[in-house]
């Protein structure tokens, strides 16, 4: 009965090990990219960016930091298009002219999701 359970244990360590991203990463190899975006935008104004360039047809893209102000900044998705929308709040409250924001997008592998990419805006409000 001990060997029977001893068994399974490594069993289930092996079949994870198998299905883990960072094994697969490692095999095709992979490496997690970051892309970086520095811009300039005038307070209240509208920044668009187009994810499609960065997206396979099943990946899957989120907000992993979202800015410290913002009126908008929200991942829009309108048929299979994807766009990425932020405009920085005007609050007079609010004077931070810096502001960050990464998208990270997944890939599935294996009924896993798998760090592919970080989309990382760094916006300067001018």
């Amino acid at each position: 009965m001990v060997k029977s359970i001893k068994f399974l244990v490594t069993l289930l360590i092996l079949s994870s090990l198998i299905f883990s991203c960072k094994k697969e990463t490692f095999q095709n190899n992979e490496e997690i990219k970051n892309i970086v975006f520095d811009v300039s935008l005038q307070s209240g104004k509208l920044y668009t960016l187009e994810l499609n360039q960065y997206l396979n047809t099943n990946d899957i893209v989120l907000l992993s930091k979202q800015a410290n102000s913002f009126q908008l900044s929200e991942i829009v998705s309108i048929e299979n298009n994807k766009t990425y929308k932020f405009i920085k709040s005007t609050s007079p409250k609010i004077n931070e002219n810096k502001e960050t924001v990464i998208l990270r997008i997944y890939e599935p592998r294996n009924g896993i999701h798998c760090e592919k990419t970080d989309i990382i805006i760094n916006f300067t409000i001018l």
